[in-house]
């Protein structure tokens, strides 16, 4: 596999109007579709979530666990909104091939600590570059949680790669939805906290929950044969599409998927091109890892 494209070198601010006039130049459309998914959140969640504040107290959260666990069916008078959110969710993509994802999930799972090691010091680091780790700033709690945040991120990484735990009602699928629900509350109180910057985008928006996925689909796997580790391209195809059927399970638009490392690399290219600088910010995330 040939390395992922470096953090850009443009002399213009991100998301500048020369940034821009310069990377539609290379890529052309694909430059206006990122920027469209940057102001686009999950309105299927975003739904759910408002929905579920106007809820007594833990009601939305017990008719979400009893959807997970037990299927949409068995929850009494469900909520239109919860009913479209999981019919989104029941309904599989006709691309997932479960004999190809167990591939991948057995090289992480026989890596040991490997994939941990990389995420922590290669994959998570790109993650940090702005304007994406916005959010994560947005509260002093989130980087004084960093062992935390980890912890769980490394939790979830090892989950999804068990083998057939992203099955309807395995783990891996139970906690990718309620990472989704998470991300949505993050939104929302951002958004209603009246700070939020908008000319960034929406919080967690499309565009970058997308590279989101490309980070810990690509970048870690990389990160493991810097490390040393071996990865055949059958085993690279298992784990890219374990991560491009979480990003369905998150609600991530069909146009910002990718069904191979090529177009994984090329959106992270338009990426790079557009944003994803170093910046202070970049540089406090990175300490608090460290």
């Amino acid at each position: 596999m040939t390395g992922t494209s470096s953090p850009s070198t443009s002399p213009y601010p991100p998301l500048s109007q020369q940034r821009i006039a310069s990377a539609r130049a290379k890529y052309g459309h694909a430059v206006d579709q990122y920027l469209e998914h940057l102001h686009i959140g999950d309105s299927l969640a975003d739904d759910l979530v408002n929905c579920f504040d106007r809820m007594p107290h833990q009601e939305g959260s017990r008719m979400l666990m009893q959807a997970i666990d037990t299927g949409i069916d068995s929850v009494d008078d469900p909520p239109t909104e919860l009913v479209a959110f999981f019919e989104q969710l029941d309904r599989v993509p006709c691309w997932v091939d479960w004999d190809r994802m167990n591939l991948g999930s057995a090289k992480i799972m026989q890596n040991a600590l490997l994939p941990a090691l990389s995420l922590a010091i290669y994959a998570l680091p790109h993650a940090y570059l702005a304007t994406p780790n916005k959010p994560l700033v947005f509260s002093s709690t989130l980087i004084d949680n960093t062992a935390r945040r980890y912890a769980l991120a490394t939790r979830y990484f090892t989950e999804v790669f068990m083998p057939g735990s992203m099955r309807r009602h395995a783990d891996g699928f139970k906690f990718t939805v309620l990472t989704r629900i998470t991300h949505a509350r993050v939104r929302h109180q951002i958004l209603n906290s009246g700070k939020w910057d908008l000319t960034l985008g929406m919080p967690l928006n499309m565009a970058h929950m997308a590279i989101g996925t490309i980070i810990l689909s690509l970048f870690v796997p990389e990160g493991m044969r810097r490390l040393g580790g071996r990865i055949r391209q059958e085993d690279m195809e298992g784990i890219l599409l374990i991560w491009r059927y979480i990003g369905y399970l998150f609600g991530i638009n069909p146009e910002m998927s990718y069904a191979s490392a090529a177009e994984a690399r090329h959106l992270v290219e338009v990426a790079y091109s557009l944003e994803y600088d170093p910046d202070e910010d970049s540089k406090v995330l990175c300490k608090a890892l460290i």
